[in-house]
């Protein structure tokens, strides 16, 4: 205790405590108040918002940047698929019609040889090797495949070459040994069958078909986390718009709406191909060659009645459910038609009756032809439907998926920007 110059005693004082900091953030103008942040936890979430956008934005950029590239390059490659697997059934379709040729042309061999039919038959069987040679350049992988076709065919092509010989002598064994060589196509025409196959299945397959989806569905993921971030934003700093996330959700509603139509015409190109016009190519040049083989059925019969009609039934029969598949109402009704037209000739010709060789030049040729011959401009029209509808598509989709990766890298920075100037407030 002390007293004081007039008497008065005094009690002793508390230390006083050290005056406290506290940082002050001046308020723009028009606050009534400053605002104190000091412990706030708002530049952390800010922040944290931040990089969340940052790595989902980056993931839809990057995604988009793939859903552009990736299925471009497998419509090109499709299209590519397609050709290939039309050559393979042409060159199959080629080769049956070169049988049915040598079979019309043993009918009668003199005349054949005379009128320049054998020639013909030759001609073809040359067009299947020229096939098979473009084939194995487009498709290495199938170069030793193909060249065991090549190599099964150079076989039936000499077995034929010596009956022919036979049959300009006059011997019987001549056209018996062409019956015979008849089983020699039996394994390339398998053989190209499924390589055929193997060539459709490509198309429309492997992963660079589901990236377009997953780059729209990151671009709504894009959109709740910009949507969530402006919400709480706003909610933390008492802010309602922040231009920099406005613009950004903007850009990426712009840049989702876009993969999603770019997604969409890759999709929709390949369901309407695969289920009309590539559909009708690959049956109408499969129709082309059962024609074929049919005809060459029949010859042989024609040729040794004891073989019967058990081979020729089994191919009309195939002939009759692949016309019934074809998507095409018109073509469907066209070719059942020609192929009626054939099988109402074939039902006329008696196999042991004298004339029977002379109507298997005419009478079920012209038809057969007729139906071949259509079947063939069928296919060729509808393959190339195909390839230019999914052509159509590359250059429709490529340039909305560009669009869509550059919106969504805008998007980017201004969400970067936006927040980045509201945490400057706080530093």
């Amino acid at each position: 205790m002390s007293t004081t110059p007039t008497g008065t005693t005094t009690a002793p004082q508390a230390p006083t405590a050290p005056p406290t900091s506290t940082t002050v953030v001046p308020t723009r103008t028009g606050s009534t108040a400053p605002v104190l942040v000091h412990n706030t936890p708002t530049p952390r979430l800010i922040r944290g918002l931040r990089n969340a956008l940052v790595i989902v934005l980056l993931l839809f950029a990057g995604l988009t940047l793939f859903a552009t590239a990736a299925p471009e390059m497998a419509l090109g490659s499709s299209a590519a698929d397609i050709s290939l697997g039309q050559q393979l059934r042409g060159a199959r379709a080629t080769l049956a019609e070169a049988d049915r040729k040598a079979s019309v042309a043993f009918l009668a061999p003199a005349t054949a040889s005379a009128n320049g039919e054998w020639t013909d038959y030759q001609s073809t069987i040359d067009q299947v090797s020229g096939m098979l040679l473009k084939a194995a350049a487009d498709h290495p992988d199938d170069a030793d495949e193909l060249a065991t076709v090549q190599t099964q065919i150079s076989d039936y092509r000499r077995s034929v070459d010596a009956a022919w010989t036979l049959a300009g002598t006059g011997s019987a064994a001549g056209p018996s040994q062409f019956v015979s060589a008849g089983t020699k196509l039996d394994a390339p025409l398998q053989t190209l069958a499924t390589l055929a196959q193997e060539s459709d299945s490509r198309v429309g397959t492997g992963p660079s078909w589901h990236i377009g989806p997953w780059a729209v569905a990151a671009g709504w993921i894009a959109v709740a986390s910009l949507v969530l971030s402006s919400f709480l934003v706003a909610r933390r700093t008492h802010r309602v718009l922040n231009i920099g996330l406005s613009a950004g959700l903007l850009l990426v509603l712009g840049a989702a709406a876009l993969a999603a139509q770019a997604n969409a015409v890759v999709q929709d190109s390949m369901t309407a191909v695969t289920t009309t016009s590539l559909a009708s190519a690959r049956i109408n040049v499969d129709t082309q060659t059962t024609a074929e083989q049919t005809k060459a059925a029949e010859d042989r019969t024609l040729l040794q009645p004891a073989l019967g009609t058990a081979s020729w039934t089994t191919l009309n029969t195939s002939m009759t459910a692949m016309l019934a598949s074809l998507p095409d109402v018109g073509e469907k009704s066209y070719q059942t038609s020609l192929w009626t037209a054939y099988t109402t000739a074939r039902a006329s010709v008696t196999p042991t009756a004298e004339n029977a060789k002379t109507q298997g030049r005419t009478t079920t040729l012209t038809p057969l032809v007729a139906f071949s011959t259509s079947a063939k401009g069928l296919a060729g029209t509808d393959a190339s439907v195909a390839t230019t509808t999914l052509t159509t598509a590359q250059r429709t989709q490529l340039p909305l998926g560009i669009a869509a990766s550059v919106a969504a890298v805008l998007a980017l920075f201004s969400a970067v920007w936006g927040l980045s100037r509201r945490l400057a407030e706080y530093v």
